[in-house]
């Protein structure tokens, strides 16, 4: 592509990748809202394209505990989404979604993994559905799982499924979870590592319906 082409292409992508987002969002928080009983936003995200190395910047503090809810999916596209919380976002869901009371991500049980499971398979799986309908293709999921630990540590121990050389572009979605009458949003990144690359998915995008939907 000439350069001419190249900026059309990134232009679409970014319109194509937003209007996900806000499909995503809306249907996430119905379904946060049915979880928990109690009446959930999820502000309509901000999406950007980063580096797989780029991660690693969005804490100033590299050593803080963050969750990692992730889950992989495959299909005609195959790759990973994350759900990634610092950790006082983290502890806010626990206490806010599902009222448990405790103050530090090193007293979680067994319990308390399970209901950031259960949320992040709530807010995953519906990206994954909305990305797949707007394709037109299955896309499968398998069991969430979570980590909690640094960040580099969880880039570290997890580069084998996320990184790749081919696909190194990483899809970022800026959101907050907010309750209606109850304190400040919880802030977080969606993360999605994509093969193949990002490229061929927003490509695929371009020549289905969903493009002349949103053009």
């Amino acid at each position: 592509m000439n350069h001419k082409e190249k900026v059309r292409f990134a232009e679409m992508a970014q319109k194509i990748l937003n209007e996900l987002g806000k499909k995503a969002a809306g249907k996430a928080a119905e379904s946060l809202s049915e979880l928990t009983g109690i009446k959930i936003m999820v502000k309509s995200p901000t999406v950007r394209i980063i580096e797989f190395e780029e991660i690693n910047e969005l804490f100033t503090q590299s050593e803080q505990l963050v969750s990692f809810t992730f889950t992989q999916f495959s299909g005609v596209i195959t790759g990973t989404i994350a759900l990634l919380f610092p950790s006082e976002s983290t502890i806010s869901i626990l206490r806010v979604l599902h009222k448990l009371e405790f103050l530090d991500l090193h007293e979680l049980d067994d319990m308390d993994y399970s209901i950031l499971k259960e949320t992040g398979n709530i807010i995953l799986g519906a990206y994954i559905n909305v990305l797949s309908n707007a394709l037109n293709l299955t896309i499968l999921p398998r069991v969430p799982d979570v980590a909690i630990d640094d960040i580099r540590s969880i880039l570290n121990s997890l580069s084998p499924i996320l990184y790749r050389e081919q696909s190194s572009n990483v899809v970022l979605v800026e959101t907050a979870l907010q309750s209606y009458d109850k304190g400040n949003p919880i802030e977080g990144y969606l993360l999605i590592f994509l093969e193949p690359s990002l490229d061929s998915v927003i490509k695929i995008l371009q020549n289905n319906e969903f493009w002349k939907s949103i053009e």
